[in-house]
C-alpha cells in the first residue's frame, strides 16, 4: 500500500489490508500494487481520502437581535460528511467577551459553554442549532465555534409541581413563545410532548428571578425540531420542590 509514492505496508498474507490511525487532518491519496508468484504486477486506481479533526460548521446568517426576547441569536449548521452515523453533536462556543454569555448553553466543559443535541446525525446529514447570546451591553457578540460528535447523554427526568403558563404565542418566525411567573432562585424545567404521555425535558433549567419569565421554542438544542415541523407539540412547566 502506498501514500502517493511512499510505501506504507507490504502484505504477503491474506486478507490484504492495513489500518492507519495516525493520519493528521488533510488530503491523502492511496493506491495498492499487487504482485503475483510469477512477478506480474498491477496497480489500483488511486483513492482520495480527506481526514478531518472536527465536523464542519456553517453559519447560516449574521447574528441578529431578537427584539421579543432581547437576546442575540445565531443559527448554525453542523454537517456529518462521514459514512458513520453519530449519536449526538456538540458545539463549543469560545472566545466570548466578558460581557457575553450563552443563554441557552447545555453545559460547560473546561469553562467553555456548549450546546448539545442528542439527535442522531446520519451520514451526509446535518443538525441546525440556534445559539442565544445574552449581552450586557449593546455590542454585537462574536465567538469562535468548534463542533464535535459525542455519545448522547441521557436527559434529566425531574419531578415537581406544575406551573401555570400565563401566555402562549406562535411567532412569525415559526418559533413558539411561553411566559410564566417565577419565584426567586427556584428551578424550573420546560417539558414537551407530541402525545401528552411521553415527555422530554429541555435543558438547561431556568432559574427563577421573581418576575415573569419568557421562554422560546426555537428548535435545537432546546427541542428536537422547530415546533411547526411536527403535527402537534404540547408544553408544561414544572418547578422543583
Amino acid at each position: 500500500m502506498f501514500q502517493s509514492t511512499t510505501l506504507l505496508a507490504n502484505l504477503t498474507n491474506a486478507p490484504y489490508f492495513t489500518v492507519r490511525t495516525d493520519a493528521a487532518p488533510g488530503q491523502y491519496q492511496f493506491s495498492a500494487r499487487a504482485t503475483d508468484n510469477l512477478g506480474s504486477t498491477g496497480v489500483s486506481r488511486p483513492v482520495n481520502v480527506t481526514v478531518i479533526d472536527r465536523p464542519p460548521i456553517l453559519r447560516l446568517g449574521p447574528i441578529h437581535l431578537n427584539r421579543q426576547t432581547g437576546l442575540f441569536e445565531e443559527t448554525v449548521r453542523v454537517l456529518n460528511p462521514t459514512r458513520t452515523s453519530f449519536k449526538g453533536v456538540r458545539i463549543l462556543v469560545k472566545d466570548l467577551s466578558a460581557m457575553v454569555q450563552v443563554y441557552n448553553a447545555s453545559g460547560q466543559t473546561n469553562g467553555v459553554p456548549y450546546l448539545q443535541s442528542n439527535l442522531a446525525v446520519p451520514p451526509g446529514g446535518s443538525t441546525d442549532f440556534t445559539i442565544e447570546y445574552y449581552v450586557k451591553n449593546s455590542d454585537l457578540p462574536s465567538s469562535t465555534l468548534l463542533a464535535e460528535f459525542v455519545a448522547s447523554n441521557p436527559l434529566p427526568s425531574p419531578t415537581g409541581n406544575g406551573v401555570g403558563i400565563t401566555r402562549q404565542l406562535q411567532l412569525g418566525d415559526k418559533t413558539f413563545l411561553m411566559e410564566f411567573n417565577s419565584l426567586p432562585n427556584s428551578i424550573y424545567y420546560v417539558q414537551y410532548s407530541a402525545d401528552l404521555q411521553h415527555w422530554q425535558t429541555v435543558i438547561p433549567a431556568i432559574i427563577g428571578t421573581g418576575t415573569r419569565v419568557q421562554w422560546t421554542d426555537n428548535g435545537p438544542p432546546k427541542t428536537e425540531t422547530l415546533p411547526d415541523s411536527v403535527p402537534a407539540r404540547f408544553y408544561r412547566i414544572i418547578v422543583l420542590p
